[in-house]
């Protein structure tokens, strides 16, 4: 039984509400924590700790007895049929919608705007107070139609748009406010003030970031530390108001990302570029600093220890096949003379470049993230018209990202074969030893470089998913008037697209991280049952990595990632059946790769595993045959030999009656 339930069993009996027990602990606390409000008393009693102990009291309170819900505090059955509901009245009397409960949520609200303005720096509490109390408030109705109306609610919008140590929460506590202040316009009574309500919640962060875009001078001004924070603080706040979208305040929400597409673009190809241009520039003084050693008289005698800050600039000089298109030149220059002169690598920290640069792949982290929200929060809801405005903006923001990114993850094979042909780099058996001790050095270092580089690719990749995961989504649920196909938008032009973009940066390496795993799998799933058609317009290494991956999860631990994957495989196989039946070339060999093995690797999966294996075996007659002769040369128990015989034959006259 839960404590409300017990404590009202426990005091059936009290009629007059100020005399409830609960009325009066209640009471006291509040009373207590009103005092907070004062500033003499605040210094010298409501230390950080002890506010949030009130805080999470607040929290708790407000959830359970603010304005309740009648049939929420309601006993149960079996018991109102016995005992009268004294205890249930006197509390729906005192804390109610039309009795102290409005006074008592002006004290709460009045409490966390002091919270968040004169405690700066205390993470914990302000924490506290953006996730639990005032998320809390915002869950009922009842209570959003009280907050729009008070005066105390009004201050804490005004201190969000316009005070400064507002700005300085913590990423998570921005985007948890702005989202508490944009689900409060529920409580207005119409479609129209809610739509006007968040767009004044909005506005600084729209006008800011188009009055940054639009000066001629970004470029020179987009690293400096503080214009960093104001765009990543603006960001956080827009994706907290975007996660908070719902039919409501949907128009208001899509205005501002409207509003916003072009800016997003430039910002995100400046803070792209800006990582690049670092990149390049160290590459560059790399370059000029083996140039200048091996011009010297130390050229020929001694040996050169080179030292960078820049991860990146190491992980592509150890292996040379993942760094972008862009730098390919230049890092095969250095690779030659690193091995060439048993160069010595090392990684060293210096924080100045290291904090410039891990704050420019924020930014372009968080604008990717932005984008997902405000997608996933409108794509169900969006006409025809809107909808070909949203995925054309989708299409120019993977052309940017790709401009940026060709070859980063170093995952398409042909590519990784043509570079050692032109550009052969000395395998482990033909250095000598101090060629492998240079390089077991910079292997030593690879560590921390690889895991640091998989993160942020990691971060990148899985958000790009999540947008073609959102794109997909608007052919399962659609609440608009007309229909896109209709309008003839085609949505699988850019899912694909984005797939033939992301598909070579996904290595193997990053599909060990859990989520981004199941997202991508999640998505190849749905691409492949939905969009089967328009498969042939991935080129033949993309396809080839799909394959690849699609053998890797068969593999894999997560009975759910199977599942997906024997899934996609189905409808792969079966649209190629399909397509050879049509008298056309098919797709690919649906023998290609360890596909066979790997279905037949899940006894566990049979169903799935069958239904899979089927179109496979109709496309490759021969050669499932002969998978299944060696499976059963390799039986050592004659009876069960017998049986798998037997059963190969019967598959194979089934086999025979289907194509029939």
């Amino acid at each position: 039984m839960e404590v409300p339930t017990a404590i009202q069993i426990h005091f059936v009996d009290i009629v007059e509400a100020e005399k409830h027990p609960v009325v009066v602990l209640s009471g006291s606390i509040i009373r207590f924590a009103e005092q907070s409000m004062d500033p003499e008393v605040r210094a010298t009693v409501f230390s950080p700790r002890l506010m949030e102990a009130v805080i999470w009291f607040l929290a708790r309170w407000s959830h359970t007895y603010l304005m309740p819900l009648e049939e929420t505090n309601c006993l149960s059955n079996d018991y109102q049929q016995h005992q009268p509901m004294n205890s249930k009245k006197a509390l729906l009397s005192f804390f109610g919608e039309h009795s102290q409960g409005q006074v008592v949520l002006d004290i709460i609200v009045r409490i966390s705007v002091m919270t968040l303005m004169s405690y700066p720096g205390e993470k914990d509490l302000q924490g506290l107070t953006c996730h639990h109390l005032l998320h809390t408030l915002v869950r009922r109705k009842t209570i959003c139609y009280q907050l729009v109306s008070l005066e105390s609610w009004r201050t804490l919008a005004n201190a969000f748009t316009n005070e400064k140590s507002l700005f300085l929460l913590s990423s998570a506590n921005q985007r948890s406010l702005a989202q508490t202040l944009v689900l409060s316009a529920s409580g207005l009574r119409n479609s129209e003030a809610a739509n006007q309500y968040v767009k004044g919640l909005t506005v600084h962060m729209t006008t800011y970031l188009v009055e940054l875009s639009s000066r001629s001078d970004l470029k020179s001004v987009a690293h400096q530390p503080d214009i960093i924070m104001s765009v990543s603080c603006l960001l956080e706040r827009l994706r907290g108001a975007a996660s908070a979208a719902g039919p409501r305040r949907q128009r208001a929400m899509y205005e501002i990302g409207i509003s916003v597409m072009n800016p997003v673009l430039h910002l995100l190809e400046v803070y792209k570029d800006e990582v690049r241009v670092q990149h390049g520039a160290e590459l560059k003084a790399i370059r000029a600093g083996l140039l200048f050693f091996l011009s010297s008289e130390w050229g020929s005698k001694g040996r050169l220890i080179l030292e960078s800050d820049c991860r990146n600039a190491l992980e592509w000089i150890k292996n040379p096949a993942s760094c972008p298109t862009c730098f390919e030149s230049i890092v095969r220059e250095i690779v030659s003379f690193v091995m060439s002169q048993e160069v010595i690598l090392r990684l060293i920290q210096r924080s100045a470049n290291w904090e410039v640069d891990e704050l420019a792949k924020k930014v372009v982290y968080l604008l990717l993230k932005f984008i997902v929200d405000w997608v996933d929060g409108q794509i169900s809801y969006l006409e025809s018209r809107e909808t070909a405005a949203v995925i054309d903006f989708c299409m120019r923001l993977l052309q940017l990202y790709s401009s940026h990114n060709i070859g980063k993850g170093g995952t398409i094979p042909v590519k990784q074969h043509n570079y050692n042909q032109n550009h052969p780099i000395p395998s482990l058996a033909s250095l000598s030893a101090s060629q492998f001790a240079a390089l077991e050095i910079s292997i030593s270092l690879s560590s921390t470089l690889l895991s640091e580089a998989k993160t942020e690719k990691y971060k990148d990749l899985r958000a790009l998913l999540q947008l073609l995961s959102s794109l997909c989504s608007k052919d399962l649920v659609d609440f608009s008037s007309d229909s896109v196909e209709a309008a003839g938008i085609n949505i699988s032009q850019v899912v694909f697209f984005g797939l033939h973009i992301v598909t070579p940066l996904i290595s193997l390496e990053l599909l060990k991280y859990p989520k981004l795993c199941h997202d991508y799998f999640s998505l190849l799933s749905h691409i492949l049952e939905v969009y089967p058609e328009t498969l042939p317009q991935l080129n033949s290494e993309a396809f080839a990595h799909i394959i690849g991956t699609l053998d890797f999860g068969l593999h894999h631990q997560d009975l759910e990632v199977v599942n997906m994957c024997l899934g996609a495989l189905k409808t792969l196989a079966a649209y190629n059946y399909q397509e050879i039946c049509a008298g056309k070339p098919g797709l690919v060999s649906a023998g290609q790769g360890n596909l066979p093995e790997g279905i037949f690797s899940r006894p566990d999966l049979v169903s799935a595993a069958a239904d899979a294996l089927l179109p496979l075996i109709l496309c490759e007659q021969g050669l499932y045959q002969k998978l299944g002769n060696e499976v059963i040369e390799r039986q050592t128990n004659p009876a069960l030999k017998s049986r798998l015989a037997n059963a190969c034959i019967r598959s194979q006259v089934q086999t025979i009656f289907l194509q029939d």
